[in-house]
């Protein structure tokens, strides 16, 4: 049961009578309700606001010294986990801090300017070939068997492989146990009994455990890759940032990237294979890919909520919320807002103005992997369509959708190919 269920299961005489009531089974109606009836809902039961609507949305991302971000990462500190869960992260040596997507001004400028810098559109648009070739890679793999699980044998090793490459990190490297599938969507407020606490931190222990070794091999020997530019400015300027800020980057960038990225990817090519005239005019004209992808992140984002502390009191679309509460920012509802998406709730390759869409954020904290996620789903794309452009969803009833309070993705992709 996840958390959000288990506020549901106290709460049942309120929720029974909310739209919140069918929220984890199917949040896009409730987003629709919510941007039709109650674009700036306060759910007292659960202490936190609701915000459905596109311009709302993008207005508090403009604002970080009203909304802090500093709640991002939902539930996952060291003084909330059980002792058990603590006890499995303090053994191991896990140090998590505030890390560019939960930090505040002033700080966060100086760490964004730098950061940000090294995963820039020019920097990374020279790494195409080598995410070409980790994509074809692992096609070859599977390939010539006529049917798979896309998102297990294919997207999730495929984007963890990239994320593994920009941090310096090669084939001995990589190991798909350090790449828990879930890790984003359990930690960002989802399921939280003390069991759940221990096996993730079981899983964050494994991934922090990798980050720390690319870490101390960059700093041994800065190598021409992302972490090896931080580690050569950290010793011309020490007061940039300390050995375990950068842990925690490494660590941040490729837990994100797990799930985020490959479960997007699942979402849309799900939803092309679904309306089937949208991948066989990809097949037939690549050109398009580029708007595709961003209609994906759109339609397809695996990650539905951002999350904001209310710092002083403030003004969000017509309502006050004081100082001290939170606010959920609900970006697939703003994804979907037909006076800013016309029928946005239908996949639509053309749109022309999609690259508005919110799933990378919006303002200071826009999401700094853009580009490197752009390129990667570009690749990915291109290379499906082109070496296996008969894909299909496989026989066998609908997909298993996977769902929390904050995510949504499947548990797997069947596909098959004539």
């Amino acid at each position: 049961m996840t958390r959000f269920e288990q506020m549901i299961a106290a709460h049942g005489g309120y929720l029974r009578r909310s739209p919140l009531a069918g929220y984890v089974a199917d949040p896009y109606r409730f987003f629709a309700w919510a941007r039709a009836e109650a674009p700036v809902l306060h759910v007292p039961e659960f202490d936190w606001w609701a915000v459905a609507r596109y311009r709302d949305i993008r207005s508090v991302f403009t604002d970080p010294e009203s909304f802090s971000s500093a709640i991002v990462r939902g539930p996952m500190t060291m003084a909330s986990l059980c002792p058990q869960a603590r006890e499995t992260c303090e053994s191991a040596g896990v140090r998590l801090e505030p890390a560019l997507v939960d930090e505040d001004p002033p700080t966060h400028r100086g760490h964004r300017r730098f950061f940000g810098e090294g995963l820039s559109a020019h920097r990374v648009a020279p790494l195409e070939p080598t995410i070409r070739s980790l994509v074809t890679r692992e096609i070859d793999r599977f390939g010539d068997d006529g049917h798979a699980d896309l998102l297990g044998q294919f997207l999730q090793p495929a984007v963890n492989r990239v994320m593994l490459h920009l941090l310096g990190g090669g084939d001995d490297d990589f190991d798909p146990a350090d790449f828990p599938g879930g890790l984003r969507r359990v930690e960002t407020w989802g399921a939280w009994t003390e069991a759940a606490q221990v096996s993730l931190m079981k899983a964050v222990v494994r991934l922090w455990a990798l980050s720390g070794r690319l870490v101390r091999r960059t700093i041994e020997n800065p190598g021409d890759n992302y972490l090896g530019h931080a580690v050569r400015a950290r010793r011309a300027d020490p007061s940039l940032f300390t050995d375990n800020y950068l842990h925690n980057v490494a660590f941040l960038l490729q837990s994100s990237a797990a799930d985020n990225l490959s479960h997007a990817l699942a979402n849309g090519i799900r939803a092309m294979l679904d309306e089937r005239a949208a991948w066989e005019r990809l097949c037939a004209d690549p050109g398009l890919i580029p708007n595709a992808v961003e209609e994906i992140l759109r339609l397809g984002a695996s990650a539905l909520v951002s999350p904001r502390l209310v710092t002083r009191d403030a003004e969000v679309g017509g309502r006050r919320i004081p100082a001290g509460a939170r606010i959920m920012l609900l970006r697939a509802s703003g994804n979907r807002d037909e006076t800013v998406f016309p029928h946005g709730e239908r996949l639509d390759i053309d749109r022309d103005n999609v690259r508005d869409h919110l799933s990378f954020g919006h303002g200071p904290h826009f999401c700094l992997g853009a580009p490197l996620s752009r390129l990667a789903m570009k690749v990915v794309l291109e290379e499906l369509s082109r070496r296996l452009p008969h894909l299909r969803l496989a026989d066998g009833g609908a997909p298993e959708i996977v769902r929390a309070f904050t995510f949504q993705g499947l548990r797997r992709l069947a596909v098959e190919w004539s």
